[in-house]
Formats: C-alpha cells, structure tokens, sequence
C-alpha cells in the first residue's frame, strides 16, 4: 500500500503510515478487494503495516473515479489486489525476519495441475518498541494467507483463498 501513495491524486498524511486519502476523501472511503475478499480494515498496528503481506500479490488495480460495476460502496477508490499462484514445480520455502515482523511462506505443487501456497507473519513490534522506548507498548498482529489454485482443463481455473489476520 506504501507504493500507491506516490500515484497522481492520493495523499499521504504520514510517511510511515501505510493510509491514504483519495482526491480530499476520508480514509475510510477507500474499498479494499483481495482475491475477490472485501477487507475492512486493511492497516496493523494504527496504520503502520498492511494486511497485504507484498510477497503474495500478483497485481493491484486501483480505480480512483469511474468504478467497474462490481466495485461500488466507495466514495474515494477501489483498490483490488490479486493473489499469485504457487509454484507448479518444486516445493520451496522461504523466511524473513527483521527486527519488526516474521515472516515464513511455504509453497508446491498439489495434485496434477494444481499448486499452493501458505504465507504467515507475525510482529514482534511490541517486544522492540518496549526495549527502545523502555515502556510495554501491546501493539502486535498476525496474517495468514493461504492459496489453492486448480486448473483441470486447461481453460477452467479454480482458486480457494483464505486470509486470516488480527491485531492486539
């Protein structure tokens, strides 16, 4: 979401929040899709971190006037992210930690014409806010997402996606 801020017509307050403004609208006024998911609330930790883990998406559509007909309830913008697949060749695993999150995915094949993936991640903000600022600050979240996509025929494509997240 940090990436959408330097569009023509949205503004940021802050360079470290990941919210938006779209052309003088609230920041509630924005609509989030992921894989077809409507998303309420797509901002950890006051705004700081995304619930959209950059790893996983394939694409982002933004509409900032003019919506597609699927797309109302909005009055600023419309952003659509889109998942990827898997990987159809090889099982592959892949970790990340840093001093704010963790992060692991986990990724194959299924059964033939079929892949998934698994992405977690989990903050560890709270633990280095505390040793910086030297006072508990409980601000901590999790993501989940996981991906099964299934092409059969060839023209046909079947995708389950799940997403789990939550603050404290």
């Amino acid at each position: 979401l940090q990436a959408l801020k330097i569009l023509p017509g949205i503004v940021s307050t802050s360079d470290v929040s990941s919210r938006f403004y779209v052309r003088g609208g609230a920041g509630d006024q924005n609509l989030f899709f992921f894989d077809g998911i409507r998303i309420y609330n797509p901002f950890h930790a006051l705004g700081i971190f995304s619930v959209f883990y950059p790893n996983v998406a394939a694409t982002a559509e933004i509409y900032t006037g003019a919506f597609p007909p699927g797309f109302g309830g909005r009055l600023s913008s419309v952003v659509n992210i889109m998942t990827r697949d898997g990987r159809a060749d090889k099982i592959s695993a892949r970790t990340n930690v840093n001093l704010l999150s963790m992060e692991a995915e986990v990724e194959g094949p299924a059964i033939a014409n079929s892949s998934w993936f698994l992405d977690v991640r989990k903050s560890f903000s709270s633990r280095t806010f505390s040793k910086i600022i030297g006072e508990d600050i409980p601000v901590s979240f999790y993501d989940g997402t996981f991906k099964m996509s299934v092409q059969p025929s060839g023209v046909q494509k079947f995708n389950l996606t799940v997403l789990s997240s939550g603050d404290n």
